[in-house]
């Protein structure tokens, strides 16, 4: 069977076999191509040695790799990884590999080679580690996440040697590097009901996430939409710990603008919010304009999961859209009177974010104008008071 293969890879392909070089399309690629589904990188195996590759590709744009082994190279608008064989032939390269739906290679003059029945197991929807799981896995333990992975992402049946090692050796998963776990956690969390995954991979992932074993219902996570950012921070928020949440975020190395957006919602989300335009108000200038969607969706999942009527979140949201638009927030920002005026007139640094609430709050309640003189003299009366 031919496969439709990107012309900048075949103009790879052939640049290597006209200098007496081997090279297969190996690994997710060809895995996908045989699956009809999009590819989303190219990795090319060759007997070519690393020195070589850097020389033959040299009118292209490079990229070395700390292993010594592979080459990133940009042709035109394709980006591929090109790897020195592990070992002397194709054979010993696929057999290095994780599992047999990884182990197929591809020859364009060839066709498909297959010496460890990957074909088979892609038809049975199966994945199998090549050798022994305990002896893959102990290579490479986060290839027990990325099979994990492959099973929410392909659909596909984790056979029952390999799922049982996956248990046996979970501990291993303390000896990756953090930064590598991202991509994998992410793909339970996008998956259709990561309550499923989070609960039958529980013990594995509380080896990386320690407070998971407090969590005894996955479902806020599948009833907010399934976006990354929106389905992280349901997880997150049953974590129930702000500072555990800030240290986990950023030892998986997740983008601090993210970080920043989730910590913000957890900080509020206990906040009595009423159906009621002062209410509504008063919470919109303590927390803000942005990320006002992403507390509302969780809010309203957390009431989902909870079996409450969510009319009222919804209602509420009406409204605080309703008075967003209106531009009738009036937030700490803008208020007429500023930290540094407090400081002046003598307050504790201590009282000075609480000075700020109780105006802030009558500025809303409209009990006192958002008048810079008017604050200021109302502030040196409540000095006393404080």
């Amino acid at each position: 069977m031919d496969y439709i293969i990107d012309n900048n890879i075949l103009i790879a392909i052939k640049l290597l076999k006209s200098n007496g070089y081997e090279a297969y399309i190996v690994g997710g690629a060809i895995r996908d191509l045989i699956l009809d589904l999009p590819i989303n990188d190219y990795d090319i195996a060759s007997n070519i040695t690393l020195e070589k590759a850097i020389e033959l590709f040299s009118n292209y744009k490079i990229q070395l790799y700390s292993n010594k082994r592979t080459l990133g190279v940009r042709i035109n608008h394709t980006f591929f990884e090109l790897s020195s064989f592990k070992g002397l032939t194709i054979e010993d390269d696929l057999l290095d590999r994780d599992f047999s739906i990884n182990s197929i290679a591809y020859d364009i003059d060839k066709g498909i080679i297959d010496p460890y029945n990957g074909l088979y197991d892609l038809s049975k929807r199966i994945i199998r580690t090549i050798n022994e799981p305990d002896i893959v896995f102990k290579k490479d333990p986060l290839r027990i996440l990325r099979a994990i992975r492959f099973s929410i992402e392909k659909n596909f049946t984790i056979d029952l040697k390999t799922y049982k090692s996956m248990f046996l050796n979970k501990e291993l998963l303390n000896n990756v590097k953090k930064e590598r776990i991202q991509r994998e956690f992410d793909s339970i969390l996008l998956s259709d009901t990561p309550s499923k995954y989070l609960l039958e991979y529980k013990d594995i992932l509380e080896v990386l996430i320690s407070k998971i074993k407090n969590i005894n219902s996955f479902i806020v996570i599948d009833n907010i939409r399934n976006n990354i950012d929106y389905r992280l921070l349901s997880f997150c928020y049953l974590l129930n710990d702000i500072d555990y949440t800030l240290e986990l975020l950023s030892v998986f190395c997740y983008n601090q603008a993210l970080i920043n957006k989730i910590i913000h919602v957890l900080s509020f989300i206990n906040y009595n919010l009423e159906e009621n335009n002062e209410s509504i108000l008063l919470f919109l200038s303590l927390f803000g304009l942005s990320d006002i969607e992403y507390y509302f969706a969780l809010k309203r999942a957390i009431a989902l999961a909870n079996g409450e009527e969510i009319y009222i979140i919804d209602n509420i949201a009406n409204i605080a859209r309703y008075l967003m638009l209106e531009g009738k927030i009036v937030e700490l920002r803008n208020l007429r009177i500023k930290r540094k005026d407090l400081v002046q007139l003598g307050y504790d640094e201590m009282v000075i974010d609480k000075v700020l609430n109780i105006m802030l709050e009558k500025v809303i309640k409209k009990e006192l104008p958002n008048d810079r003189k008017i604050l200021f003299e109302y502030a040196c009366k409540l000095k006393y008071d404080i």
